[in-house]
């Protein structure tokens, strides 16, 4: 069988996800792999199926951007401007 094989840092890479979650979907069954070692090695393919059964369908309109914020008007202190005299 000479499938490619990837180590956790290349299907982190692959997938975007970080290490804590990587492991935690080899112990759910979502990746296959096999321990050499040490080391845990995950098949491409399956790493591949996981990218696809969790893909989300491309939008066939963009969203609009949502308005930019009217600025607000700095509104002013009630001792703003007036000097005060201390005794």
């Amino acid at each position: 069988m000479s499938e490619e094989v990837l180590d956790y840092k290349d299907v982190m890479a692959r997938t975007g996800l970080g290490k804590t979650r990587v492991f935690e979907l080899l112990d759910q069954g979502e990746f296959e792999g096999y321990q050499s070692g040490r080391r845990k090695l995950f098949f491409a393919s399956s790493v591949d199926a996981y990218i696809e059964r969790n893909r989300i369908g491309v939008r066939q309109t963009p969203v609009p951007a949502p308005p930019f914020p009217r600025p607000r008007r700095r509104q002013s202190s009630a001792h703003e401007g007036r000097v005060f005299k201390y005794l």
